[in-house]
């Protein structure tokens, strides 16, 4: 079974123990967006920027 990019995502921002809403307020977004990107419900049009956020996050820790 092959991992869908939003779902890799979400296994890294909960190992990180960064919240939707520390992410939503970054982006100028709402969670459920987030949350619905990181389920593979739906497009989302801040995707590269969320990536970056937690990528930079994990280089950080």
């Amino acid at each position: 079974m092959k991992l869908e990019i939003g779902e890799i995502y979400l296994m890294k921002r909960k190992r990180l123990k960064i919240t939707l809403d520390e992410v939503a307020a970054y982006l100028g977004c709402n969670k459920s967006s987030i949350s619905r990107w990181e389920n593979g419900k739906m497009k989302f049009r801040l995707e590269k920027q969320y990536m970056n956020y937690i990528d930079q996050k994990e280089i950080n820790k």
